[in-house]
């Protein structure tokens, strides 16, 4: 759809009332019509649809010959195009700038969560719109915590680590981010090359950032690609968050089992479970959420009609992952 024809809803999504026949709308209401309308329940459209916003609530969601709409009453006219709600892109980086996230509200994202930043950056972030018009709201982690010398400062400079050499640097760190304005806490355990491995956090460290965190009542985010730093690290610290998928890695002879297998994707679990199968158990249990980022680390296989054999089975190792984490709970 073109963007002239997205309608985003960005109130609180607390539908309090639906209309029968003739249900009169409110005079002080805000109707927005004349479109589809997806609720995000996963209903079918509703073809002709409105969505009635009193304040910061949205009132009510149905078909438009279900309501009595006021003359007078202010209006939002989709153009026969789509409503739904806001969408929250949970993983950003470089949205400091309100023109960027201006440019993600035109396409329907409502809020972004901002996982890495300079503090030269973080006051671009008070600034929720500009003289151009409004911008998806902003919420951001700050630099990242890590260990000196750690990712992800070899990769993209030291301007966006926060490093913390003992557990009490580790608290205070928290502390000053958080005084600073941050809204959440995002720390890396990522070694990169193991021939040639980056410092990373140890469990006393990461403990001690996700008490104090939690003190203050803010979530922990992990950069995080390895299985074993997930066992040895995130749950035992009680971590709340991780970022990207971490997937096994397989030995020569468990690829060539998946590359010959007629569904790859499935027989990721037959070659490393129950290990696997196993973690993800456990961070169900423990609560702990994904977020797989599959589009920032594996984006262009979705879109490449002439996959290989092995992106293919690469693009299926992944998304069967997250299947099995999603049927998990």
């Amino acid at each position: 759809m073109t963007r002239s024809r997205l309608c985003v809803v960005m109130a609180t999504i607390t539908l309090i009332g639906c209309g029968d026949n003739g249900t009169r709308v409110p005079a002080n209401a805000l109707v927005v019509s004349n479109g589809a309308v997806i609720d995000g329940t996963g209903a079918p459209p509703i073809v002709d649809g409105v969505v009635v916003v009193v304040g910061e609530r949205i009132r009510a969601v149905g078909e438009a010959t279900a309501y009595q709409i006021p003359e007078d009453v202010r209006t939002v006219d989709a153009g026969g195009g789509t409503i739904l709600p806001g969408i929250i892109n949970s993983h950003t980086h470089s949205t400091h700038d309100p023109a960027v996230r201006r440019a993600f509200l035109t396409d329907g994202v409502t809020t972004v969560c901002n996982l890495g930043t300079t503090l030269e950056r973080l006051p671009l972030f008070d600034s929720a719109s500009v003289a151009e018009g409004p911008a998806a709201r902003g919420y951001w982690a700050g630099p990242i915590i890590t260990a000196p010398g750690g990712y992800p400062g070899p990769v993209y400079g030291f301007e966006f680590t926060w490093e913390v050499a003992s557990p009490a640097e580790a608290r205070a760190s928290v502390a000053e981010l958080l005084d600073r304005g941050a809204d959440m806490i995002k720390i890396a355990l990522a070694p990169g090359d193991p021939r040639d491995p980056w410092p990373v956090l140890d469990l006393a460290r990461v403990r001690a950032i996700v008490e104090e965190a939690h003190a203050r009542g803010v979530l922990v985010r992990a950069h995080v690609f390895e299985p074993y730093l997930v066992e040895d690290i995130v749950l035992p610290a009680a971590v709340d968050v991780i970022e990207h998928e971490p997937m096994p890695i397989l030995t020569p002879d468990q690829e060539r089992r998946v590359l010959e297998s007629d569904d790859p994707g499935a027989e990721l679990f037959d070659v490393v479970a129950p290990e696997y199968v196993q973690l993800l158990e456990r961070l169900v249990e423990h609560g702990t959420v994904i977020v797989p980022t599959l589009d920032g680390g594996i984006g262009p296989l979705f879109t490449n009609p002439d996959r290989s054999p092995l992106e293919q089975t690469v693009l299926d190792l992944h998304l069967e992952a997250v299947r099995r984490f999603h049927a998990l709970g």
